[in-house]
């Protein structure tokens, strides 16, 4: 028997819209760094075409990243923002494509980030580099969900 485990759900490509460092270091200090990490998105488009011959979903979802490592007053600060283009090539509802679109899509656009994050700062430092932690992508569409329930939002 042979399963296929092939997701409907396939990425077609990135690019950074913009990316900021502020260097107060030469090199990362090991002891005594507090780092913070924000992470926002935003569903940019989605489009549906169906015709004969079946139909499509594509979307586009912007993921802004911003991680700080700061001790005493000297800071680094990698601000990226980033987008991605993804696509389901059968009928899907726009709104199960958009919640996995959001799952989805920002897991792989943060695991690129994250590639590209430790790429970037191993070049601006002295040596080491900046590692994103691994993010909850589960937890943090949840708490999207619910944030926009309360608020009386639509999805993002």
């Amino acid at each position: 028997m042979e399963k296929s485990y092939q997701s409907p759900f396939q990425f077609i490509g990135s690019s950074v819209k913009s990316l900021r460092i502020k260097n107060d270091f030469l090199d990362l200090p090991k002891d005594g760094a507090k780092g913070s990490l924000d992470v926002s998105h935003k569903v940019v488009s989605v489009n549906t075409k169906s015709d004969d011959k079946g139909g499509y979903t594509s979307g586009v979802i912007e993921l802004h990243i911003v991680a700080s490592n700061t001790v005493d007053k000297k800071k680094y600060t990698v601000d990226l923002l980033m987008d991605g283009c993804f696509a389901v090539f059968e009928q899907m509802e726009v709104n199960d494509f958009r919640k996995m679109l959001v799952v989805n899509g920002v897991t792989a656009l943060y695991s690129i980030a994250r590639g590209f994050i430790i790429s970037v700062s191993s070049q601006t430092l002295m040596s080491g580099n900046v590692t994103l932690p691994m993010f909850n992508v589960s937890a943090y569409s949840k708490d999207m969900s619910d944030e926009n329930t309360e608020t009386g939002n639509g999805q993002q």
